[in-house]
């Protein structure tokens, strides 16, 4: 394989969306033919590593990084391999780096070594550590726990994905350590009853292997930090665990170091409780499970989805309570669903704003996109345990009864596909439908081309070979009934009043100004809309791609409402231009309906071919048609 060729993968891998071939070309020195020839190159080789999509391309992590393998730790070839290979050297391996002998490892010069330091040392500002020279030798300046911080932080960068595993620990951290360590972890929580998921485990145990090396090599905490633990049950499995490890890795743990690990346990587990709410009052703090029922209350106030019950609320108020602990200690977890909850789950990622903007508000802190993230998991699992059937597509089966096929199908539908359909009516002929309203037929026979259903043909053997399909047209069935709502609802939420077409705007928060301020004009939002909007688009960006749809998590419009902005030019949104712009506003009556608008709409656009039509359209006439046509 070509160096470019690995660069580009490399590339791809570091990459959280798919990138286009113009933006890969600019990152590898290349041009774009020469992209679309390597990406050939690569996926002949007969498993396909690089996807190509409308989006861009993106690289399939395990196969590409099995496809580098030890390749991939050979001389760092650019400013960001450098860093991680200086501070690994100097932090974790507690290797004295000469300067000149380093730019010969490097095959780098010494100005462009010096160039570099300057670069690392604007970076690591945050982390308030700054990287000296002192007689030719490297020398890192700052407090230990921020050297742990950015050593931290270095091997996350180093994943690309944001997702620790085993692999990634073992490029660091002695193999044999990590396995008596991860021996001690899963022993002791087990015994204490505490829970920890794959993040947060994968987590505990990095910083659990970076305090081991630090303390190893005499590198202790000097910042005053003892903690007192009121909790026996905790302060029990703190001692058992510091033991532990003082005892397999010959190591002694002060106070600080103790209560280091003390504050690690704190912001990544929770006590494994079930459905007994009596003992989670014992747990949390009376503040805090107020404060998740008030959570509970304000969904429902906004959203119309009740969530005041155990299954929710335990689960929450125990999440809610780290979560408080992580952000004033500055510890906030990497979440590496963070891109597909944004993309795929756009609604519970907008409840989940819409509650992180709350307690924020409440504590005066601030939440990072990770976590809300975080938040958007138990919501989102929440809601998915409380689907009923009214959330579910409603289906006729015509089917002929001849020896039992009738009873035979209607069981394998519900047998597979129960989470998705009720079936609200079994037929032998078309003309029993009558005046049914339903959203997919699944017959047996064809249909004639007359018939204006959405109808998907089965066949009543071999139902194993039918099931992505199905599914398949169960999908196709769902984003219709989306359409027809946005199809139904068309002339009262868009106008030819809220209709632009070229206007050119400094960056997103212009627009929202000056659109919003027409808006208010017209007596469609009260006078706090632009600072809620700016408030939601400052917490996490509505651009998806090539549109961007910023509101308000408050739903208090005068008028629900559309506002369109279309350049074919772009408009700056971030660091991206999109060439529309759907700026919303919504009435608390349409409230049960936003869910199933805003998924349309995101899905509506989601379309290259639809994109490159309507921010061509001059005028609300052409819009209309064009989005009439899609629907």
């Amino acid at each position: 394989m070509k160096p470019k060729q690995k660069d580009l993968i490399r590339y791809l891998l570091k990459q959280k969306e798919p990138t286009h071939a113009q933006q890969i070309a600019l990152a590898i020195n290349t041009s774009i033919r020469t992209v679309k020839n390597y990406v050939s190159d690569i996926n002949n080789g007969g498993q396909k590593i690089i996807l190509s999509s409308p989006h861009g391309y993106s690289a399939v992590p395990n196969i590409a990084i099995a496809l580098l393998g030890d390749k991939t730790a050979t001389t760092p070839q650019n400013y960001s391999d450098r860093v991680h290979y200086i501070i690994k050297k100097m932090l974790i391996e507690h290797q004295s780096l000469n300067v000149f002998d380093l730019c010969e490892n490097l095959f780098i010069s010494y100005s462009t070594l010096k160039a570099e330091l300057t670069k690392m040392n604007k970076t690591f500002r945050q982390y308030n550590i700054q990287v000296v020279t002192h007689n030719e030798t490297l020398l890192i300046q700052g407090a230990e726990k921020d050297k742990r911080r950015l050593t931290s932080a270095i091997i996350f960068e180093e994943t690309s994905y944001n997702f620790i595993d085993l692999t990634v620990l073992e490029r660091s951290f002695d193999k044999q350590s990590i396995i008596v360590l991860e021996t001690i972890i899963k022993r002791l929580f087990s015994k204490y009853h505490y829970y920890l998921n794959d993040f947060s485990f994968m987590n505990l145990l990095l910083h659990f292997l970076i305090l081991i090396e630090r303390v190893q090599n005499g590198k202790y905490l000097s910042e005053h930090q003892h903690i007192v633990i009121e909790n026996a049950h905790e302060s029990n499995l703190v001692k058992e665990l510091c033991a532990a490890i003082e005892s397999s890795f010959a190591v002694h743990l002060n106070a600080n170091e103790t209560s280091e690990i003390y504050i690690l346990l704190k912001i990544n587990t929770n006590y494994n409780l079930t459905s007994n709410f009596s003992e989670l009052k014992e747990i949390v703090s009376n503040d805090v499970l107020e404060m998740t029922q008030d959570v509970a209350q304000s969904i429902f106030a906004m959203y119309a989805i009740n969530l005041n019950n155990d299954t929710f609320i335990i689960p929450f108020a125990l999440h809610l309570d780290n979560l408080l602990v992580r952000v004033r200690q500055h510890k906030l977890n990497k979440n590496p669903l963070l891109h597909s909850i944004r993309t795929n789950c756009s609604i519970i990622y907008e409840i989940a704003i819409f509650v992180s903007i709350k307690l924020s508000d409440e504590y005066d802190i601030h939440i990072n996109e990770d976590e809300i993230a975080f938040l958007a998991l138990h919501i989102g699992t929440e809601i998915e345990r409380q689907k009923v059937n009214q959330s579910k597509l409603k289906c006729i089966l015509l089917c002929p009864d001849y020896m039992g096929l009738e009873s035979k199908l209607y069981n394998q539908l519900l047998l597979n596909f129960n989470n998705d359909i009720t079936i609200i009516k079994t037929i032998s002929q078309l003309n029993q439908i009558d005046d049914t309203t339903f959203d997919l037929l699944f017959s047996t026979i064809e249909m004639p081309p007359t018939i204006d259903y959405n109808v998907i043909v089965i066949s009543p053997f071999h139902f194993a070979n039918q099931k992505s399909n199905i599914y398949k047209k169960i999908d196709e069935a769902r984003t219709n009934a989306k359409k027809q709502i946005l199809k139904q609802n068309f002339d009262r939420y868009f106008s030819k009043e809220l209709f632009y077409s070229g206007l050119e705007f400094a960056d997103k928060y212009q627009l929202i100004q000056q659109i919003g301020s027409e808006m208010e004009q017209q007596g469609l939002v009260s006078n706090h809309y632009i600072e809620n909007v700016c408030e939601r688009e400052n917490a996490s960006s509505t651009r998806f791609d090539q549109i961007a749809i910023p509101h308000s998590v408050y739903m208090d419009a005068a008028q629900t409402s559309v506002a369109v902005i279309v350049n074919p030019k772009g408009i700056p949104w971030d660091n991206n231009l999109v060439p529309i712009v759907l700026l919303i506003a919504i009435n608390s009556m349409d409230k049960t309906i936003f869910t199933a608008l805003y998924s349309a709409l995101v899905s509506l656009f989601d379309d290259p071919q639809t994109i490159s039509q309507i921010k061509k359209a001059a005028n609300f006439a052409a819009f209309k048609k064009i989005i009439h046509h899609q629907m």
